[in-house]
């Protein structure tokens, strides 16, 4: 995928002409497609390149300064910055290029906490002979590293740093223990011992054989009174209108997803008002679906809004799910966003140049999971368990004594625990205020590693994308504001009946109501019944019988009962000798957990973490890949298949 990547050689004695090919080896790994932009330098201990989308209006090629000691690539955008005399936006990159270069040089660092964008960025000061890399406060765009007493490797895929001989590939059992408890991976692991994901806000410098990490770290109070609902809302939603045109400019061909919600109908109604026209998707499996009915009347309120249903189908995930573990180094949230991000809306993306998404606005500045009774002060423990909860660690427990062997079954549970653990520190360390807390610790593991898939799948692979909610500006200012005023949706629905009073009188998804309406005990005892009938048809017919839920977009669970072809595809993979054989998971597990499926109960997001596991095994440790490197071609297989 687009991104930069690199060799260092840590020592005077290594061996060129074997550096030479891994760099080759790794620049050719990631160019999935054959209208990327590619551009590298080879300097005395550094290989450094980078892959960019055809007529990226940031920085394609490398950057210098005025006497040639120091060379910059930049991966992304950097949208504004501070200084003494306060925020500043970026409309040429050279000033803030030779800014940084100028205080890599004559520092050692630089401070990424003035910088708002988002971005991967690396410098090398060529008479030092020290590199530096750096990213975002999200941390969105994966960038992953390796180093040894030879060499430090860094690359946006893991997949091109196990060109490298000297790894040893061997999975991580912590990395296993999120993947298969959460269906994501926690902190900056993987699946592979030795290679790490760059931690957001963070700055590695290299210098010799020296190695330094360092993370940002950013403290969030809510420092604001209470008094100032009316000018808390227009400077909200003036920082959102400023992050979606920030992530405009040069741009010409605009694409969101638009769903039933309001996140990405507040975007969509902000691109409009600032270009002729913008495509937006609904993803959903018919046009009666309840998303695609209430988008296609958001729509119709926005002018220059065009509409367009992404069908989803069990038949993508056939076809691509292999393809899908191998592009985004297994990264997958489910096996929904196989058939979601490239059997549904890929080939539709072609011709667009940015994709803008509607990411946790709802949490941002709805507050959805802000509650009064988590104001006061809370006990270590149970704030530990709510994160536990946060994660989704409840999917595997039900399965654990059938599916595992006892010992890896209490080594799951271990790992796990510990990941909460660990990441919920690092968080509190600088935050002391709880609704904050579970807030940032949502975004920097649920949201940065589980919900970020799309950056592999499309978002950064066939088209660019950026998180406008996640503005620096934007963000800070509604973390300074008392957590009263984003609760239950309060700022937000405000910003929409003072700025977008025709799309508030459309239904939210949510609620079944529009915004100028509260929804009522009736609506919500509906709603809780509907599910329960469902349920208990499903169940009292043994799985025969579903009543279709047209809040779903992607009903995988139906389909695996109802599609005969789908379920097959999914049992062989499960019970194949290879998979048995590896010594994970254990058969009668399997088939139990296989048999309650298609007696109606839902257990598809656990099928769909094991099976990608075992595909992501094949590929990575026991050399399927090979398959990928001999006959890959993402034009012809995926967007003119």
């Amino acid at each position: 995928m687009p991104g930069i990547y690199g060799v260092y050689h840590k020592r005077p004695n290594i061996n060129k002409n074997e550096t030479d090919k891994l760099f080759s080896a790794m620049g050719r790994i990631l160019h999935h497609r054959k209208s990327y932009e590619h551009e590298s330098i080879k300097l005395t201990d550094l290989s450094i390149g980078k892959i960019s989308f055809p007529d990226d209006p940031g920085c394609i090629k490398p950057i210098w300064n005025l006497d040639h000691s120091v060379v910059l690539f930049l991966d992304g955008a950097i949208f504004s910055y501070n200084d003494e005399r306060g925020s500043h936006e970026v409309d040429d990159y050279d000033d803030i290029f030779a800014r940084l270069m100028n205080e890599f040089r004559d520092t050692g660092s630089i401070d990424t906490k003035k910088l708002n964008g988002e971005f991967n960025l690396a410098m090398y000061d060529i008479e030092s002979q020290r590199l530096l890399i750096a990213n975002d406060r999200w941390g969105f765009r994966e960038l992953y590293y390796y180093r040894d007493e030879d060499v430090l490797l860094f690359a946006p895929e893991i997949k091109a740093l196990l060109r490298y001989s000297g790894i040893e590939r061997k999975l991580s059992e912590q990395g296993i223990a999120d993947f298969l408890n959460y269906g994501y991976i926690l902190g900056d692991r993987t699946l592979v011992e030795g290679i790490s994901l760059l931690p957001p806000a963070s700055i590695i410098t290299v210098e010799g054989t020296g190695f330094k990490l360092e993370s940002r770290e950013f403290s969030y109070k809510p420092i604001l009174p209470l008094d100032n609902f009316d000018g808390y809302v227009d400077t909200a939603y003036s920082l959102l209108d400023q992050a979606v045109q920030k992530r405009l400019k040069g741009r010409k061909k605009i694409a969101a997803c638009l769903s039933g919600g309001l996140d990405s109908r507040i975007v969509t109604a902000i691109i409009a008002n600032h270009v002729p026209r913008v495509d937006t998707y609904t993803f959903g499996t018919n046009k009666k679906g309840k998303e695609y009915v209430i988008a296609k009347e958001v729509a119709r309120t926005i002018q220059g809004c065009n509409n367009s249903l992404a069908k989803t189908m069990p038949e993508h995930i056939m076809k691509y799910l292999n393809w899908a573990v191998w592009a985004s180094d297994g990264s997958l949230s489910g096996l929904s966003s196989v058939s979601v991000f490239l059997g549904a809306i890929a080939k539709s993306l072609i011709n667009h140049d940015l994709l803008l998404g509607g990411f946790f606005g709802d949490v941002i500045v709805g507050g959805s999971f802000t509650k009064k009774e988590e104001f006061g002060d809370i006990p270590l423990d149970k704030r530990i368990e709510k994160m536990k909860f946060r994660v989704g660690a409840k999917h595997l427990r039900p399965f654990v004594k059938t599916l595992f062997s006892e010992e890896f079954g209490q080594n799951l549970d271990f790992y796990a625990a510990r990941s909460v653990e660990e990441e919920f520190g690092k968080i509190s360390d600088s935050v002391n205020f709880f609704p904050f807390q579970q807030d940032l610790f949502i975004y920097l593991t649920r949201c940065r590693r589980g919900y970020n898939v799309n950056r592999g799948l499309i978002g950064h692979l066939l088209i660019e994308e950026y998180y406008p909610f996640f503005d620096n500006d934007l963000f800070d200012f509604l973390y300074s504001l008392p957590p009263e005023i984003r609760m239950n949706h309060k700022l937000y629905i405000e910003i929409y009946k003072r700025y977008f009073p025709a799309l508030a009188e459309v239904q939210w998804l949510k609620t079944g109501v529009s915004l100028y309406d509260n929804e009522s005990n009736f609506s919500k005892k509906k709603k809780i019944l509907m599910h329960n009938i469902r349920w208990y048809v499903k169940r009292g017919t043994l799985g025969r019988v579903n009543l279709a839920d047209k809040n779903q977009y992607a009903p995988e669970n139906e389909w695996y009962r109802k599609n005969k072809r789908f379920r097959c595809f999914t049992t062989d993979i499960l019970l194949d000798d290879r998979t048995i054989e590896r010594g994970y998971f254990c058969e009668n597990g399997i088939r139990t957990m296989l048999h309650k499926m298609r007696t109606g109960w839902d257990y598809m997001s656990l099928v769909g973490r094991l099976c990608t596991f075992e595909l992501w095994c094949r590929l990575f440790m026991d050399g399927d890949e090979k398959l990928f490197l001999s006959g890959y071609d993402f034009e012809r297989d995926i967007l003119n298949a």
